[in-house]
């Protein structure tokens, strides 16, 4: 199973990408071939760096120059491609359509989620989620399903006598790493993965099998194998891991709401079937 984890944004979704809110002035600081470079733009192109090491950065002439020269070789060489019809291949309009999405999904986050993200907010659900942060540990299996009809089931599956829940999960789970550890996620805490599914594993007896489990990668079937029981950590030893969890409670709410008002179909067959 993919272990979720989005600081700073859902990393996983918009890859990397980091948008900056301008505000200044927008002044144009040069031109090429008659196509102006502003101070939005170089601005923009420091996105990765936060609001205080963008001004210490931009107080530097030197940098500001060698910045605005990076800016003027990428349009020279932008024109260039253009010139050259790069970008009216098919390539380019996929390449354009993904750079939309994750634009679109950074803004929308920004938009709708940063407000609950405040540091009052995460020693709230620190507070609030005080099991959550402890050195407990499980060891579980699992089976992800693309679907709560698939999921059970597969739960009625693992739950026959006799039945090899590793033989179950390396068969039928979507996750890719099944085919190799045939879904043994091994010991792990309960910060490892999300809430949504830490919750019930680690509130699940030692040899149960439970499910379906939501979350934004589908369903999950879970049979606990071991509990190792552990100590509560102070929030000082794990606020940076108690912000991480608040953003991604955030997300996955917003999400499951979405996904809630949505009508989203997988052509199973077609994914297993695709030649890559």
């Amino acid at each position: 199973m993919v272990r979720i984890v989005f600081p700073k944004f859902l990393i996983i979704l918009i890859s990397g990408i980091v948008f900056s809110s301008v505000s200044l002035a927008d002044r144009n600081l040069a031109s090429v071939n008659g196509k102006g470079i502003g101070s939005s733009e170089l601005l923009s192109s420091l996105g990765g760096m936060n609001q205080g090491q963008r001004r210490l950065y931009l107080q530097d002439i030197r940098r500001r120059k060698e910045s605005l020269q990076n800016l003027i070789n990428q349009e020279l060489m932008a024109q260039e491609a253009s010139r050259l019809k790069l970008d009216q291949g098919e390539d380019f309009k996929s390449a354009y359509e993904q750079f939309r999405k994750q634009w679109l999904v950074s803004r929308l986050i920004d938009k709708k989620l940063a407000y609950k993200l405040t540091p009052t907010a995460v020693k709230m659900h620190y507070q609030n989620n005080l099991r959550r942060y402890t050195t407990d540990r499980v060891h579980a299996l699992h089976i992800l399903a693309n679907s709560e009809r698939e999921a059970k089931e597969l739960k009625e599956k693992a739950k026959r006598p006799g039945a090899d829940f590793e033989a179950i999960a390396e068969k039928y789970s979507h996750d890719p790493a099944a085919k190799s550890n045939r879904g043994d996620l091994g010991y792990f805490f309960r910060t490892a993965y999300s809430e949504a599914f830490s919750k019930p594993v680690f509130s699940a007896k030692s040899g149960s099998v439970i499910g379906p489990i939501p979350t934004a990668y589908g369903y999950h079937i879970v049979k606990v194998v071991d509990r190792q029981p552990g100590k509560t950590l102070e929030f000082h030893e794990v606020e940076p891991q108690a912000e991480i969890d608040l953003q991604q409670t955030v997300f996955e709410e917003y999400l499951a709401s979405l996904r809630g008002k949505a009508n989203v179909k997988i052509d199973d067959v077609a994914l297993r079937s695709a030649k890559w």
